[in-house]
């Protein structure tokens, strides 16, 4: 075997082990770089819905309407994720038991005056 063959072989040898070597680092880092997901993590209204299965429009009705908490990022509306979770879970997430006293007053005070105008 000659020199220059030896050279050749080395440097092919040297070539796929550093590829080998740059193939798995970026392959950890792709693996460990990625933040785990957070409980208390805020989506954006566009990801929520994606996560949702829903049009964007609708997790906003779903904010206006009280359903789910909408948080101000800047000018950005942020959802939390796992108020998101439960909502999608059928759990309750909405209004404290004052706002729920509070609204059922206000729905059966209006039914009594209906059934009052109706009689």
């Amino acid at each position: 075997m000659s020199l220059s063959s030896i050279d050749a072989n080395m440097r092919d040898l040297i070539r796929d082990v550093v590829r080998e070597v740059v193939r798995d680092e970026f392959r950890d880092r792709r693996n460990t770089s990625a933040a785990p997901v957070s409980e208390e993590a805020y989506l954006s209204v566009t990801k929520a819905a994606r996560l949702a299965d829903v049009a964007p429009g609708t997790v906003r009705k779903w904010i206006r309407q009280g359903r789910l908490t909408g948080k101000y990022a800047g000018r950005v509306i942020r959802v939390s994720r796992l108020e998101l979770e439960r909502f999608l879970a059928k759990e309750a997430t909405g209004p404290s038991g004052e706002e729920v006293k509070r609204r059922a007053a206000h729905l059966f005070g209006h039914a009594k005056t209906l059934r009052s105008k109706a009689a």
